[in-house]
């Protein structure tokens, strides 16, 4: 039978965890290893746990979460988080590769609704994660309409997106787009600018994908 979880505060949630011997106490920390022996003792600062004999001791505030006995079979379910990073990762690489629109949109689409998930079902996220990785996609996505614009021609759709404006490096291309004398809106100005020189929201969408990676990895420590 299995005995209880060992909660120590809010922060020891129970993971999906592979299984562990019969009657081991697992020790999972927060970078995703765990350690498996004869828990011993707790206090404010640690915890004590036996392994082959001798006694460990462990920093408390790097422990998510203490199984008496065995701990929980894993589903293999992926968390909303992973499947967006993964999602975004996915464009990153094609994207690296050299995409056509017609792959390239679709593809878009798909990752969004695994942002979108993500954002919506995670409110217990840190804030500069889900902004990260929000803000990555919406890149993508500004990418998107502006490619299709450039098929289209279909430009001031692209000017009213104002999405692009986040990426720095889009500034100086509407700046100067801005300021041709050219008989057109100021807004069809902007909307061809951005879509025929919109490539540099995908670097502006690796840098918030690295900022993001960062960030998980510090929250995993």
């Amino acid at each position: 039978m299995r005995r209880p979880a060992l909660h120590c505060g809010s922060i020891f949630l129970a993971l999906l965890l592979s299984s562990a011997p019969a009657f081991a106490d697992v020790i999972e920390l927060k970078n995703g290893q765990r350690v498996e022996g004869v828990f011993k003792s707790a206090s404010p600062g640690s915890i004590v746990v036996e392994v082959g004999g001798q006694e460990l001791s462990l920093d408390r505030d790097k422990i998510r979460a203490i199984y008496l006995g065995d701990a929980p079979i894993p589903r293999n379910v992926a968390s909303p988080r992973d499947d967006a990073m993964r999602a975004l990762k996915g464009l990153q690489s094609v994207v690296s590769g050299g995409v056509a629109y017609r792959d390239y949109a679709p593809r878009v689409n798909d990752a969004k609704v695994l942002v979108d998930r993500f954002i919506q079902e995670s409110p217990g996220e840190p804030k500069e994660i889900r902004s990260t990785i929000g803000s990555a996609m919406q890149f993508y996505s500004s990418a998107a309409r502006a490619w299709s614009a450039r098929l289209s021609r279909n430009y001031e759709q692209v000017a009213a997106d104002k999405a692009f404006l986040d990426c720095k490096e889009m500034i100086p291309i509407v700046e100067k787009a801005k300021s041709d004398k050219f008989a057109i809106s100021e807004a069809a100005k902007v909307g061809i600018a951005v879509s025929l020189s919109f490539e540099p929201l995908w670097s502006c969408a690796s840098e918030k994908i690295a900022e993001a990676d960062k960030a998980i990895s510090i929250l995993a420590k």
